[in-house]
């Protein structure tokens, strides 16, 4: 078991949000949502867009650039522990487990700050965020549900076995 585990860690410290290609974010999300309601930890969702001041995405021709120096801003504004995946051509999202509404507003600063210092005098490109928090699974929901169904039928059960067992000592006495 050992073996497995130095073969699974990270060789170096990590710095900085882990990037991970779009299908595998999915798969993490999917993990993370699915334990939710079992740990209650809290995950922010932020989507990232990169548009000019006309809410159009910048140029093809400009595209790269401004989206690597996005991606870097992003990247070294959060934790290691953070995750995040190029969503669109002008888009990133990103997962921030143990972050808290209240904190959002601090963190979307903190990389817009650091995309104006990396890419200076360029007013005209406009970065905007939307975030959410991550909500438990809808299967996990609906697992709760069938329990409760299941629940409520041994409950109807012992009613009815109560009231037949009421019946007879009325009809008895």
């Amino acid at each position: 078991m050992i073996s497995i585990s130095h073969l699974l860690r990270e060789n170096a410290l990590p710095k900085g949000a882990y990037y991970q290609e779009f299908n595998t974010f999915i798969s993490i999300y999917r993990f993370l949502e699915r334990g939710l309601k079992r740990t209650g930890l809290s995950i922010q969702m932020i989507l990232l867009t990169l548009t000019d001041q006309s809410c159009v995405f910048v140029s093809l021709e400009e595209r790269e650039f401004l989206m690597e120096r996005l991606r870097e801003s992003l990247c070294t504004s959060l934790r290691s522990s953070d995750i995040y995946s190029q969503y669109s051509s002008c888009q990133l999202v990103a997962m921030l487990p143990g972050s808290t509404p209240k904190n959002m507003d601090i963190i979307t600063n903190r990389i817009q700050n650091a995309f104006r210092v990396r890419v200076p005098n360029r007013e005209d490109l406009i970065l905007s965020f939307s975030y959410y928090p991550l909500q438990p699974s809808s299967a996990g929901n609906a697992a709760d549900a069938c329990a409760s169904k299941i629940q409520a039928r041994s409950e109807e059960k012992q009613e009815i076995q109560h009231g037949r067992e009421t019946a007879k000592a009325d009809s008895e006495i």
